[in-house]
């Protein structure tokens, strides 16, 4: 099952940007959580995320107004470790990625789901949700601290004409 989602997101990654019908710059985004997790196995968390996503028009005829992307990351709180990778999308200042999820707890390994609702830019506030399979779901809120870092020789953002 993990190879087979593994396959899939890495089917669909170059067809992400396909609709937007010319070539837009790439980016690397390495990154920190913090966060919270509620409930009998929770307390603050800690982890890091890299996605690798590019500026999509989603009006053919508009602006480049939002993010697809791949997205990596991994979060321990107290004896709890999740592994996730997932597609992201965003339409200006408000996201959402998700994809299959392994948890660790206690010794024991759950495959489950996670979907993470985020906004804003820099310090981007997130709520995740992950279905553990046989285990505790995980309800969490924090922030990430991201940089956005070009793959191809085009800025972030421009100033002036």
């Amino acid at each position: 099952m993990k190879r087979f989602l593994a396959i899939v997101l890495l089917i669909l990654a170059p067809g992400l940007t396909a609709w937007s019908g010319d070539t837009a710059p790439w980016f690397v985004g390495p990154g920190i959580r913090l966060g919270y997790v509620f409930g009998e196995n929770g307390g603050f968390s800690f982890g890091w995320e890299l996605s690798v996503f590019t500026w999509t028009r989603w009006d053919p005829k508009g602006d480049r107004d939002g993010v697809v992307g791949i997205v990596f990351d991994m979060d321990r709180c107290r004896s709890t470790t999740k592994f996730h990778v997932g597609i992201e999308g965003s339409q200006r200042f408000v996201g959402m990625s998700i994809g299959p999820t392994l948890i660790t707890r206690d010794k024991e390994r759950f495959l489950g789901f996670t979907a993470t609702a985020y906004g804003w830019y820099i310090f981007l506030p997130y709520y995740s949700y992950t279905f553990v399979g046989g285990g505790t779901d995980v309800h969490e809120v924090g922030d990430y601290i991201k940089l956005w870092i070009p793959l191809t020789n085009e800025r972030l953002f421009s100033v002036g004409g």
